[in-house]
């Protein structure tokens, strides 16, 4: 079966690659400065196939790309933004990008350094920075204090940094311990500020914070801070595979709470939730179940994803 090619409208073409506003490229495929295989084209509606058709723009050849895939060491002192009155932001250090809706996948502070992706793959983006996916990423850090073996086991049960709840379990690996001791962080939230705010719930301060990898990606080591380079096709097909393989370990239960037992609070840690009302995330139904009055025969609202007896707490 063939693939069907993509085809463009022939100002959408030379707009998507950011030569121009679309007002403006009109103009000019009107006064006969574009080129479509070597033939002049003054009809801005032309179809072009994005893969066959060779298109220039004022004597330049313009080749188009669906998507752009950049690794950057962002250094210190730029911000992770697309666009800032007052300093310098990572996509101004990107100046051989073709696309003009590049953006930067999450952000790092402006004084932290290391691996940055970027990128106009929204669904990419989505999979990498949503909740759900717990997609790991490494940093190195410099801390203020000596980082003890019972700060490792603080961070793997979750510690207190003033959200609703404690962080996700982290791995912490001390590499040395001294008044400036330096560790690397495995993390699998984005929450702002959140390497340094784990630190300082613990008395401790970070000086120095560099992200080593963000799930399969690595920091490329010959890239010098400041530094950039296009990503491997392996590199992108192992990122875009992540909310699959993270999919696929979902299938755990659920808890919530059962009206009957509510007066009882038999909850469960700071989930809240009760033993007796369950859902399964690896059924794409969603089936409630409540184990409890299953046994006594009590039928169930499938059209309500919840049995006759229970009720999810609020």
């Amino acid at each position: 079966m063939a693939v069907e090619r993509m085809k463009l409208r022939l100002d959408k073409y030379l707009a998507d690659m950011g030569l121009g506003t679309r007002s403006q490229i009109k103009k000019d495929i009107s006064k006969g400065q574009v080129l479509v295989n070597g033939t002049v084209s003054k009809d801005a509606g032309t179809r072009i196939d994005t893969e066959k058709d060779q298109v220039s723009y004022l004597g330049q050849a313009v080749t188009y790309a669906e998507y752009e895939y950049y690794m950057l060491n962002k250094p210190a002192g730029v911000v992770s933004a697309t666009e800032d009155r007052h300093d310098r932001t990572v996509l101004d250090l990107i100046d051989t990008k073709q696309r003009k809706d590049l953006f930067p996948v999450g952000r790092l502070d402006k004084d932290t350094e290391g691996l940055l992706l970027i990128t106009n793959d929204g669904a990419l983006a989505h999979r990498l920075l949503s909740p759900k996916s717990h997609v790991d990423k490494v940093y190195f850090a410099r801390i203020e204090g000596k980082v003890t073996a019972e700060d490792v086991l603080l961070f793997q049960k979750g510690v207190d940094i003033g959200e609703q709840a404690l962080t996700l379990p982290a791995r912490l690996e001390i590499l040395s311990s001294d008044t400036v001791s330096e560790i690397r962080l495995t993390i699998c939230e984005g929450k702002f500020h959140q390497v340094k705010r784990m630190f300082e719930s613990v008395g401790k301060k970070v000086l120095y914070l560099k992200r080593l990898s963000m799930g399969t990606l690595i920091l490329d080591d010959l890239l010098p801070p400041g530094a950039y380079r296009t990503l491997t096709a392996g590199e992108i097909r192992s990122l875009q595979t992540i909310s699959k393989k993270k999919q696929e370990i979902k299938n755990e239960w659920w808890i919530f709470t059962c009206q009957q037992k509510r007066n009882e609070r038999t909850w469960m840690g700071s989930g809240r939730f009760c033993l007796y009302f369950r859902r399964c995330l690896c059924r794409p139904s969603f089936l409630w179940s409540c184990h409890h009055h299953k046994a006594a025969g009590i039928p169930w609202l499938q059209s309500g994803n919840h049995c006759t007896a229970g009720l999810e707490d609020t």
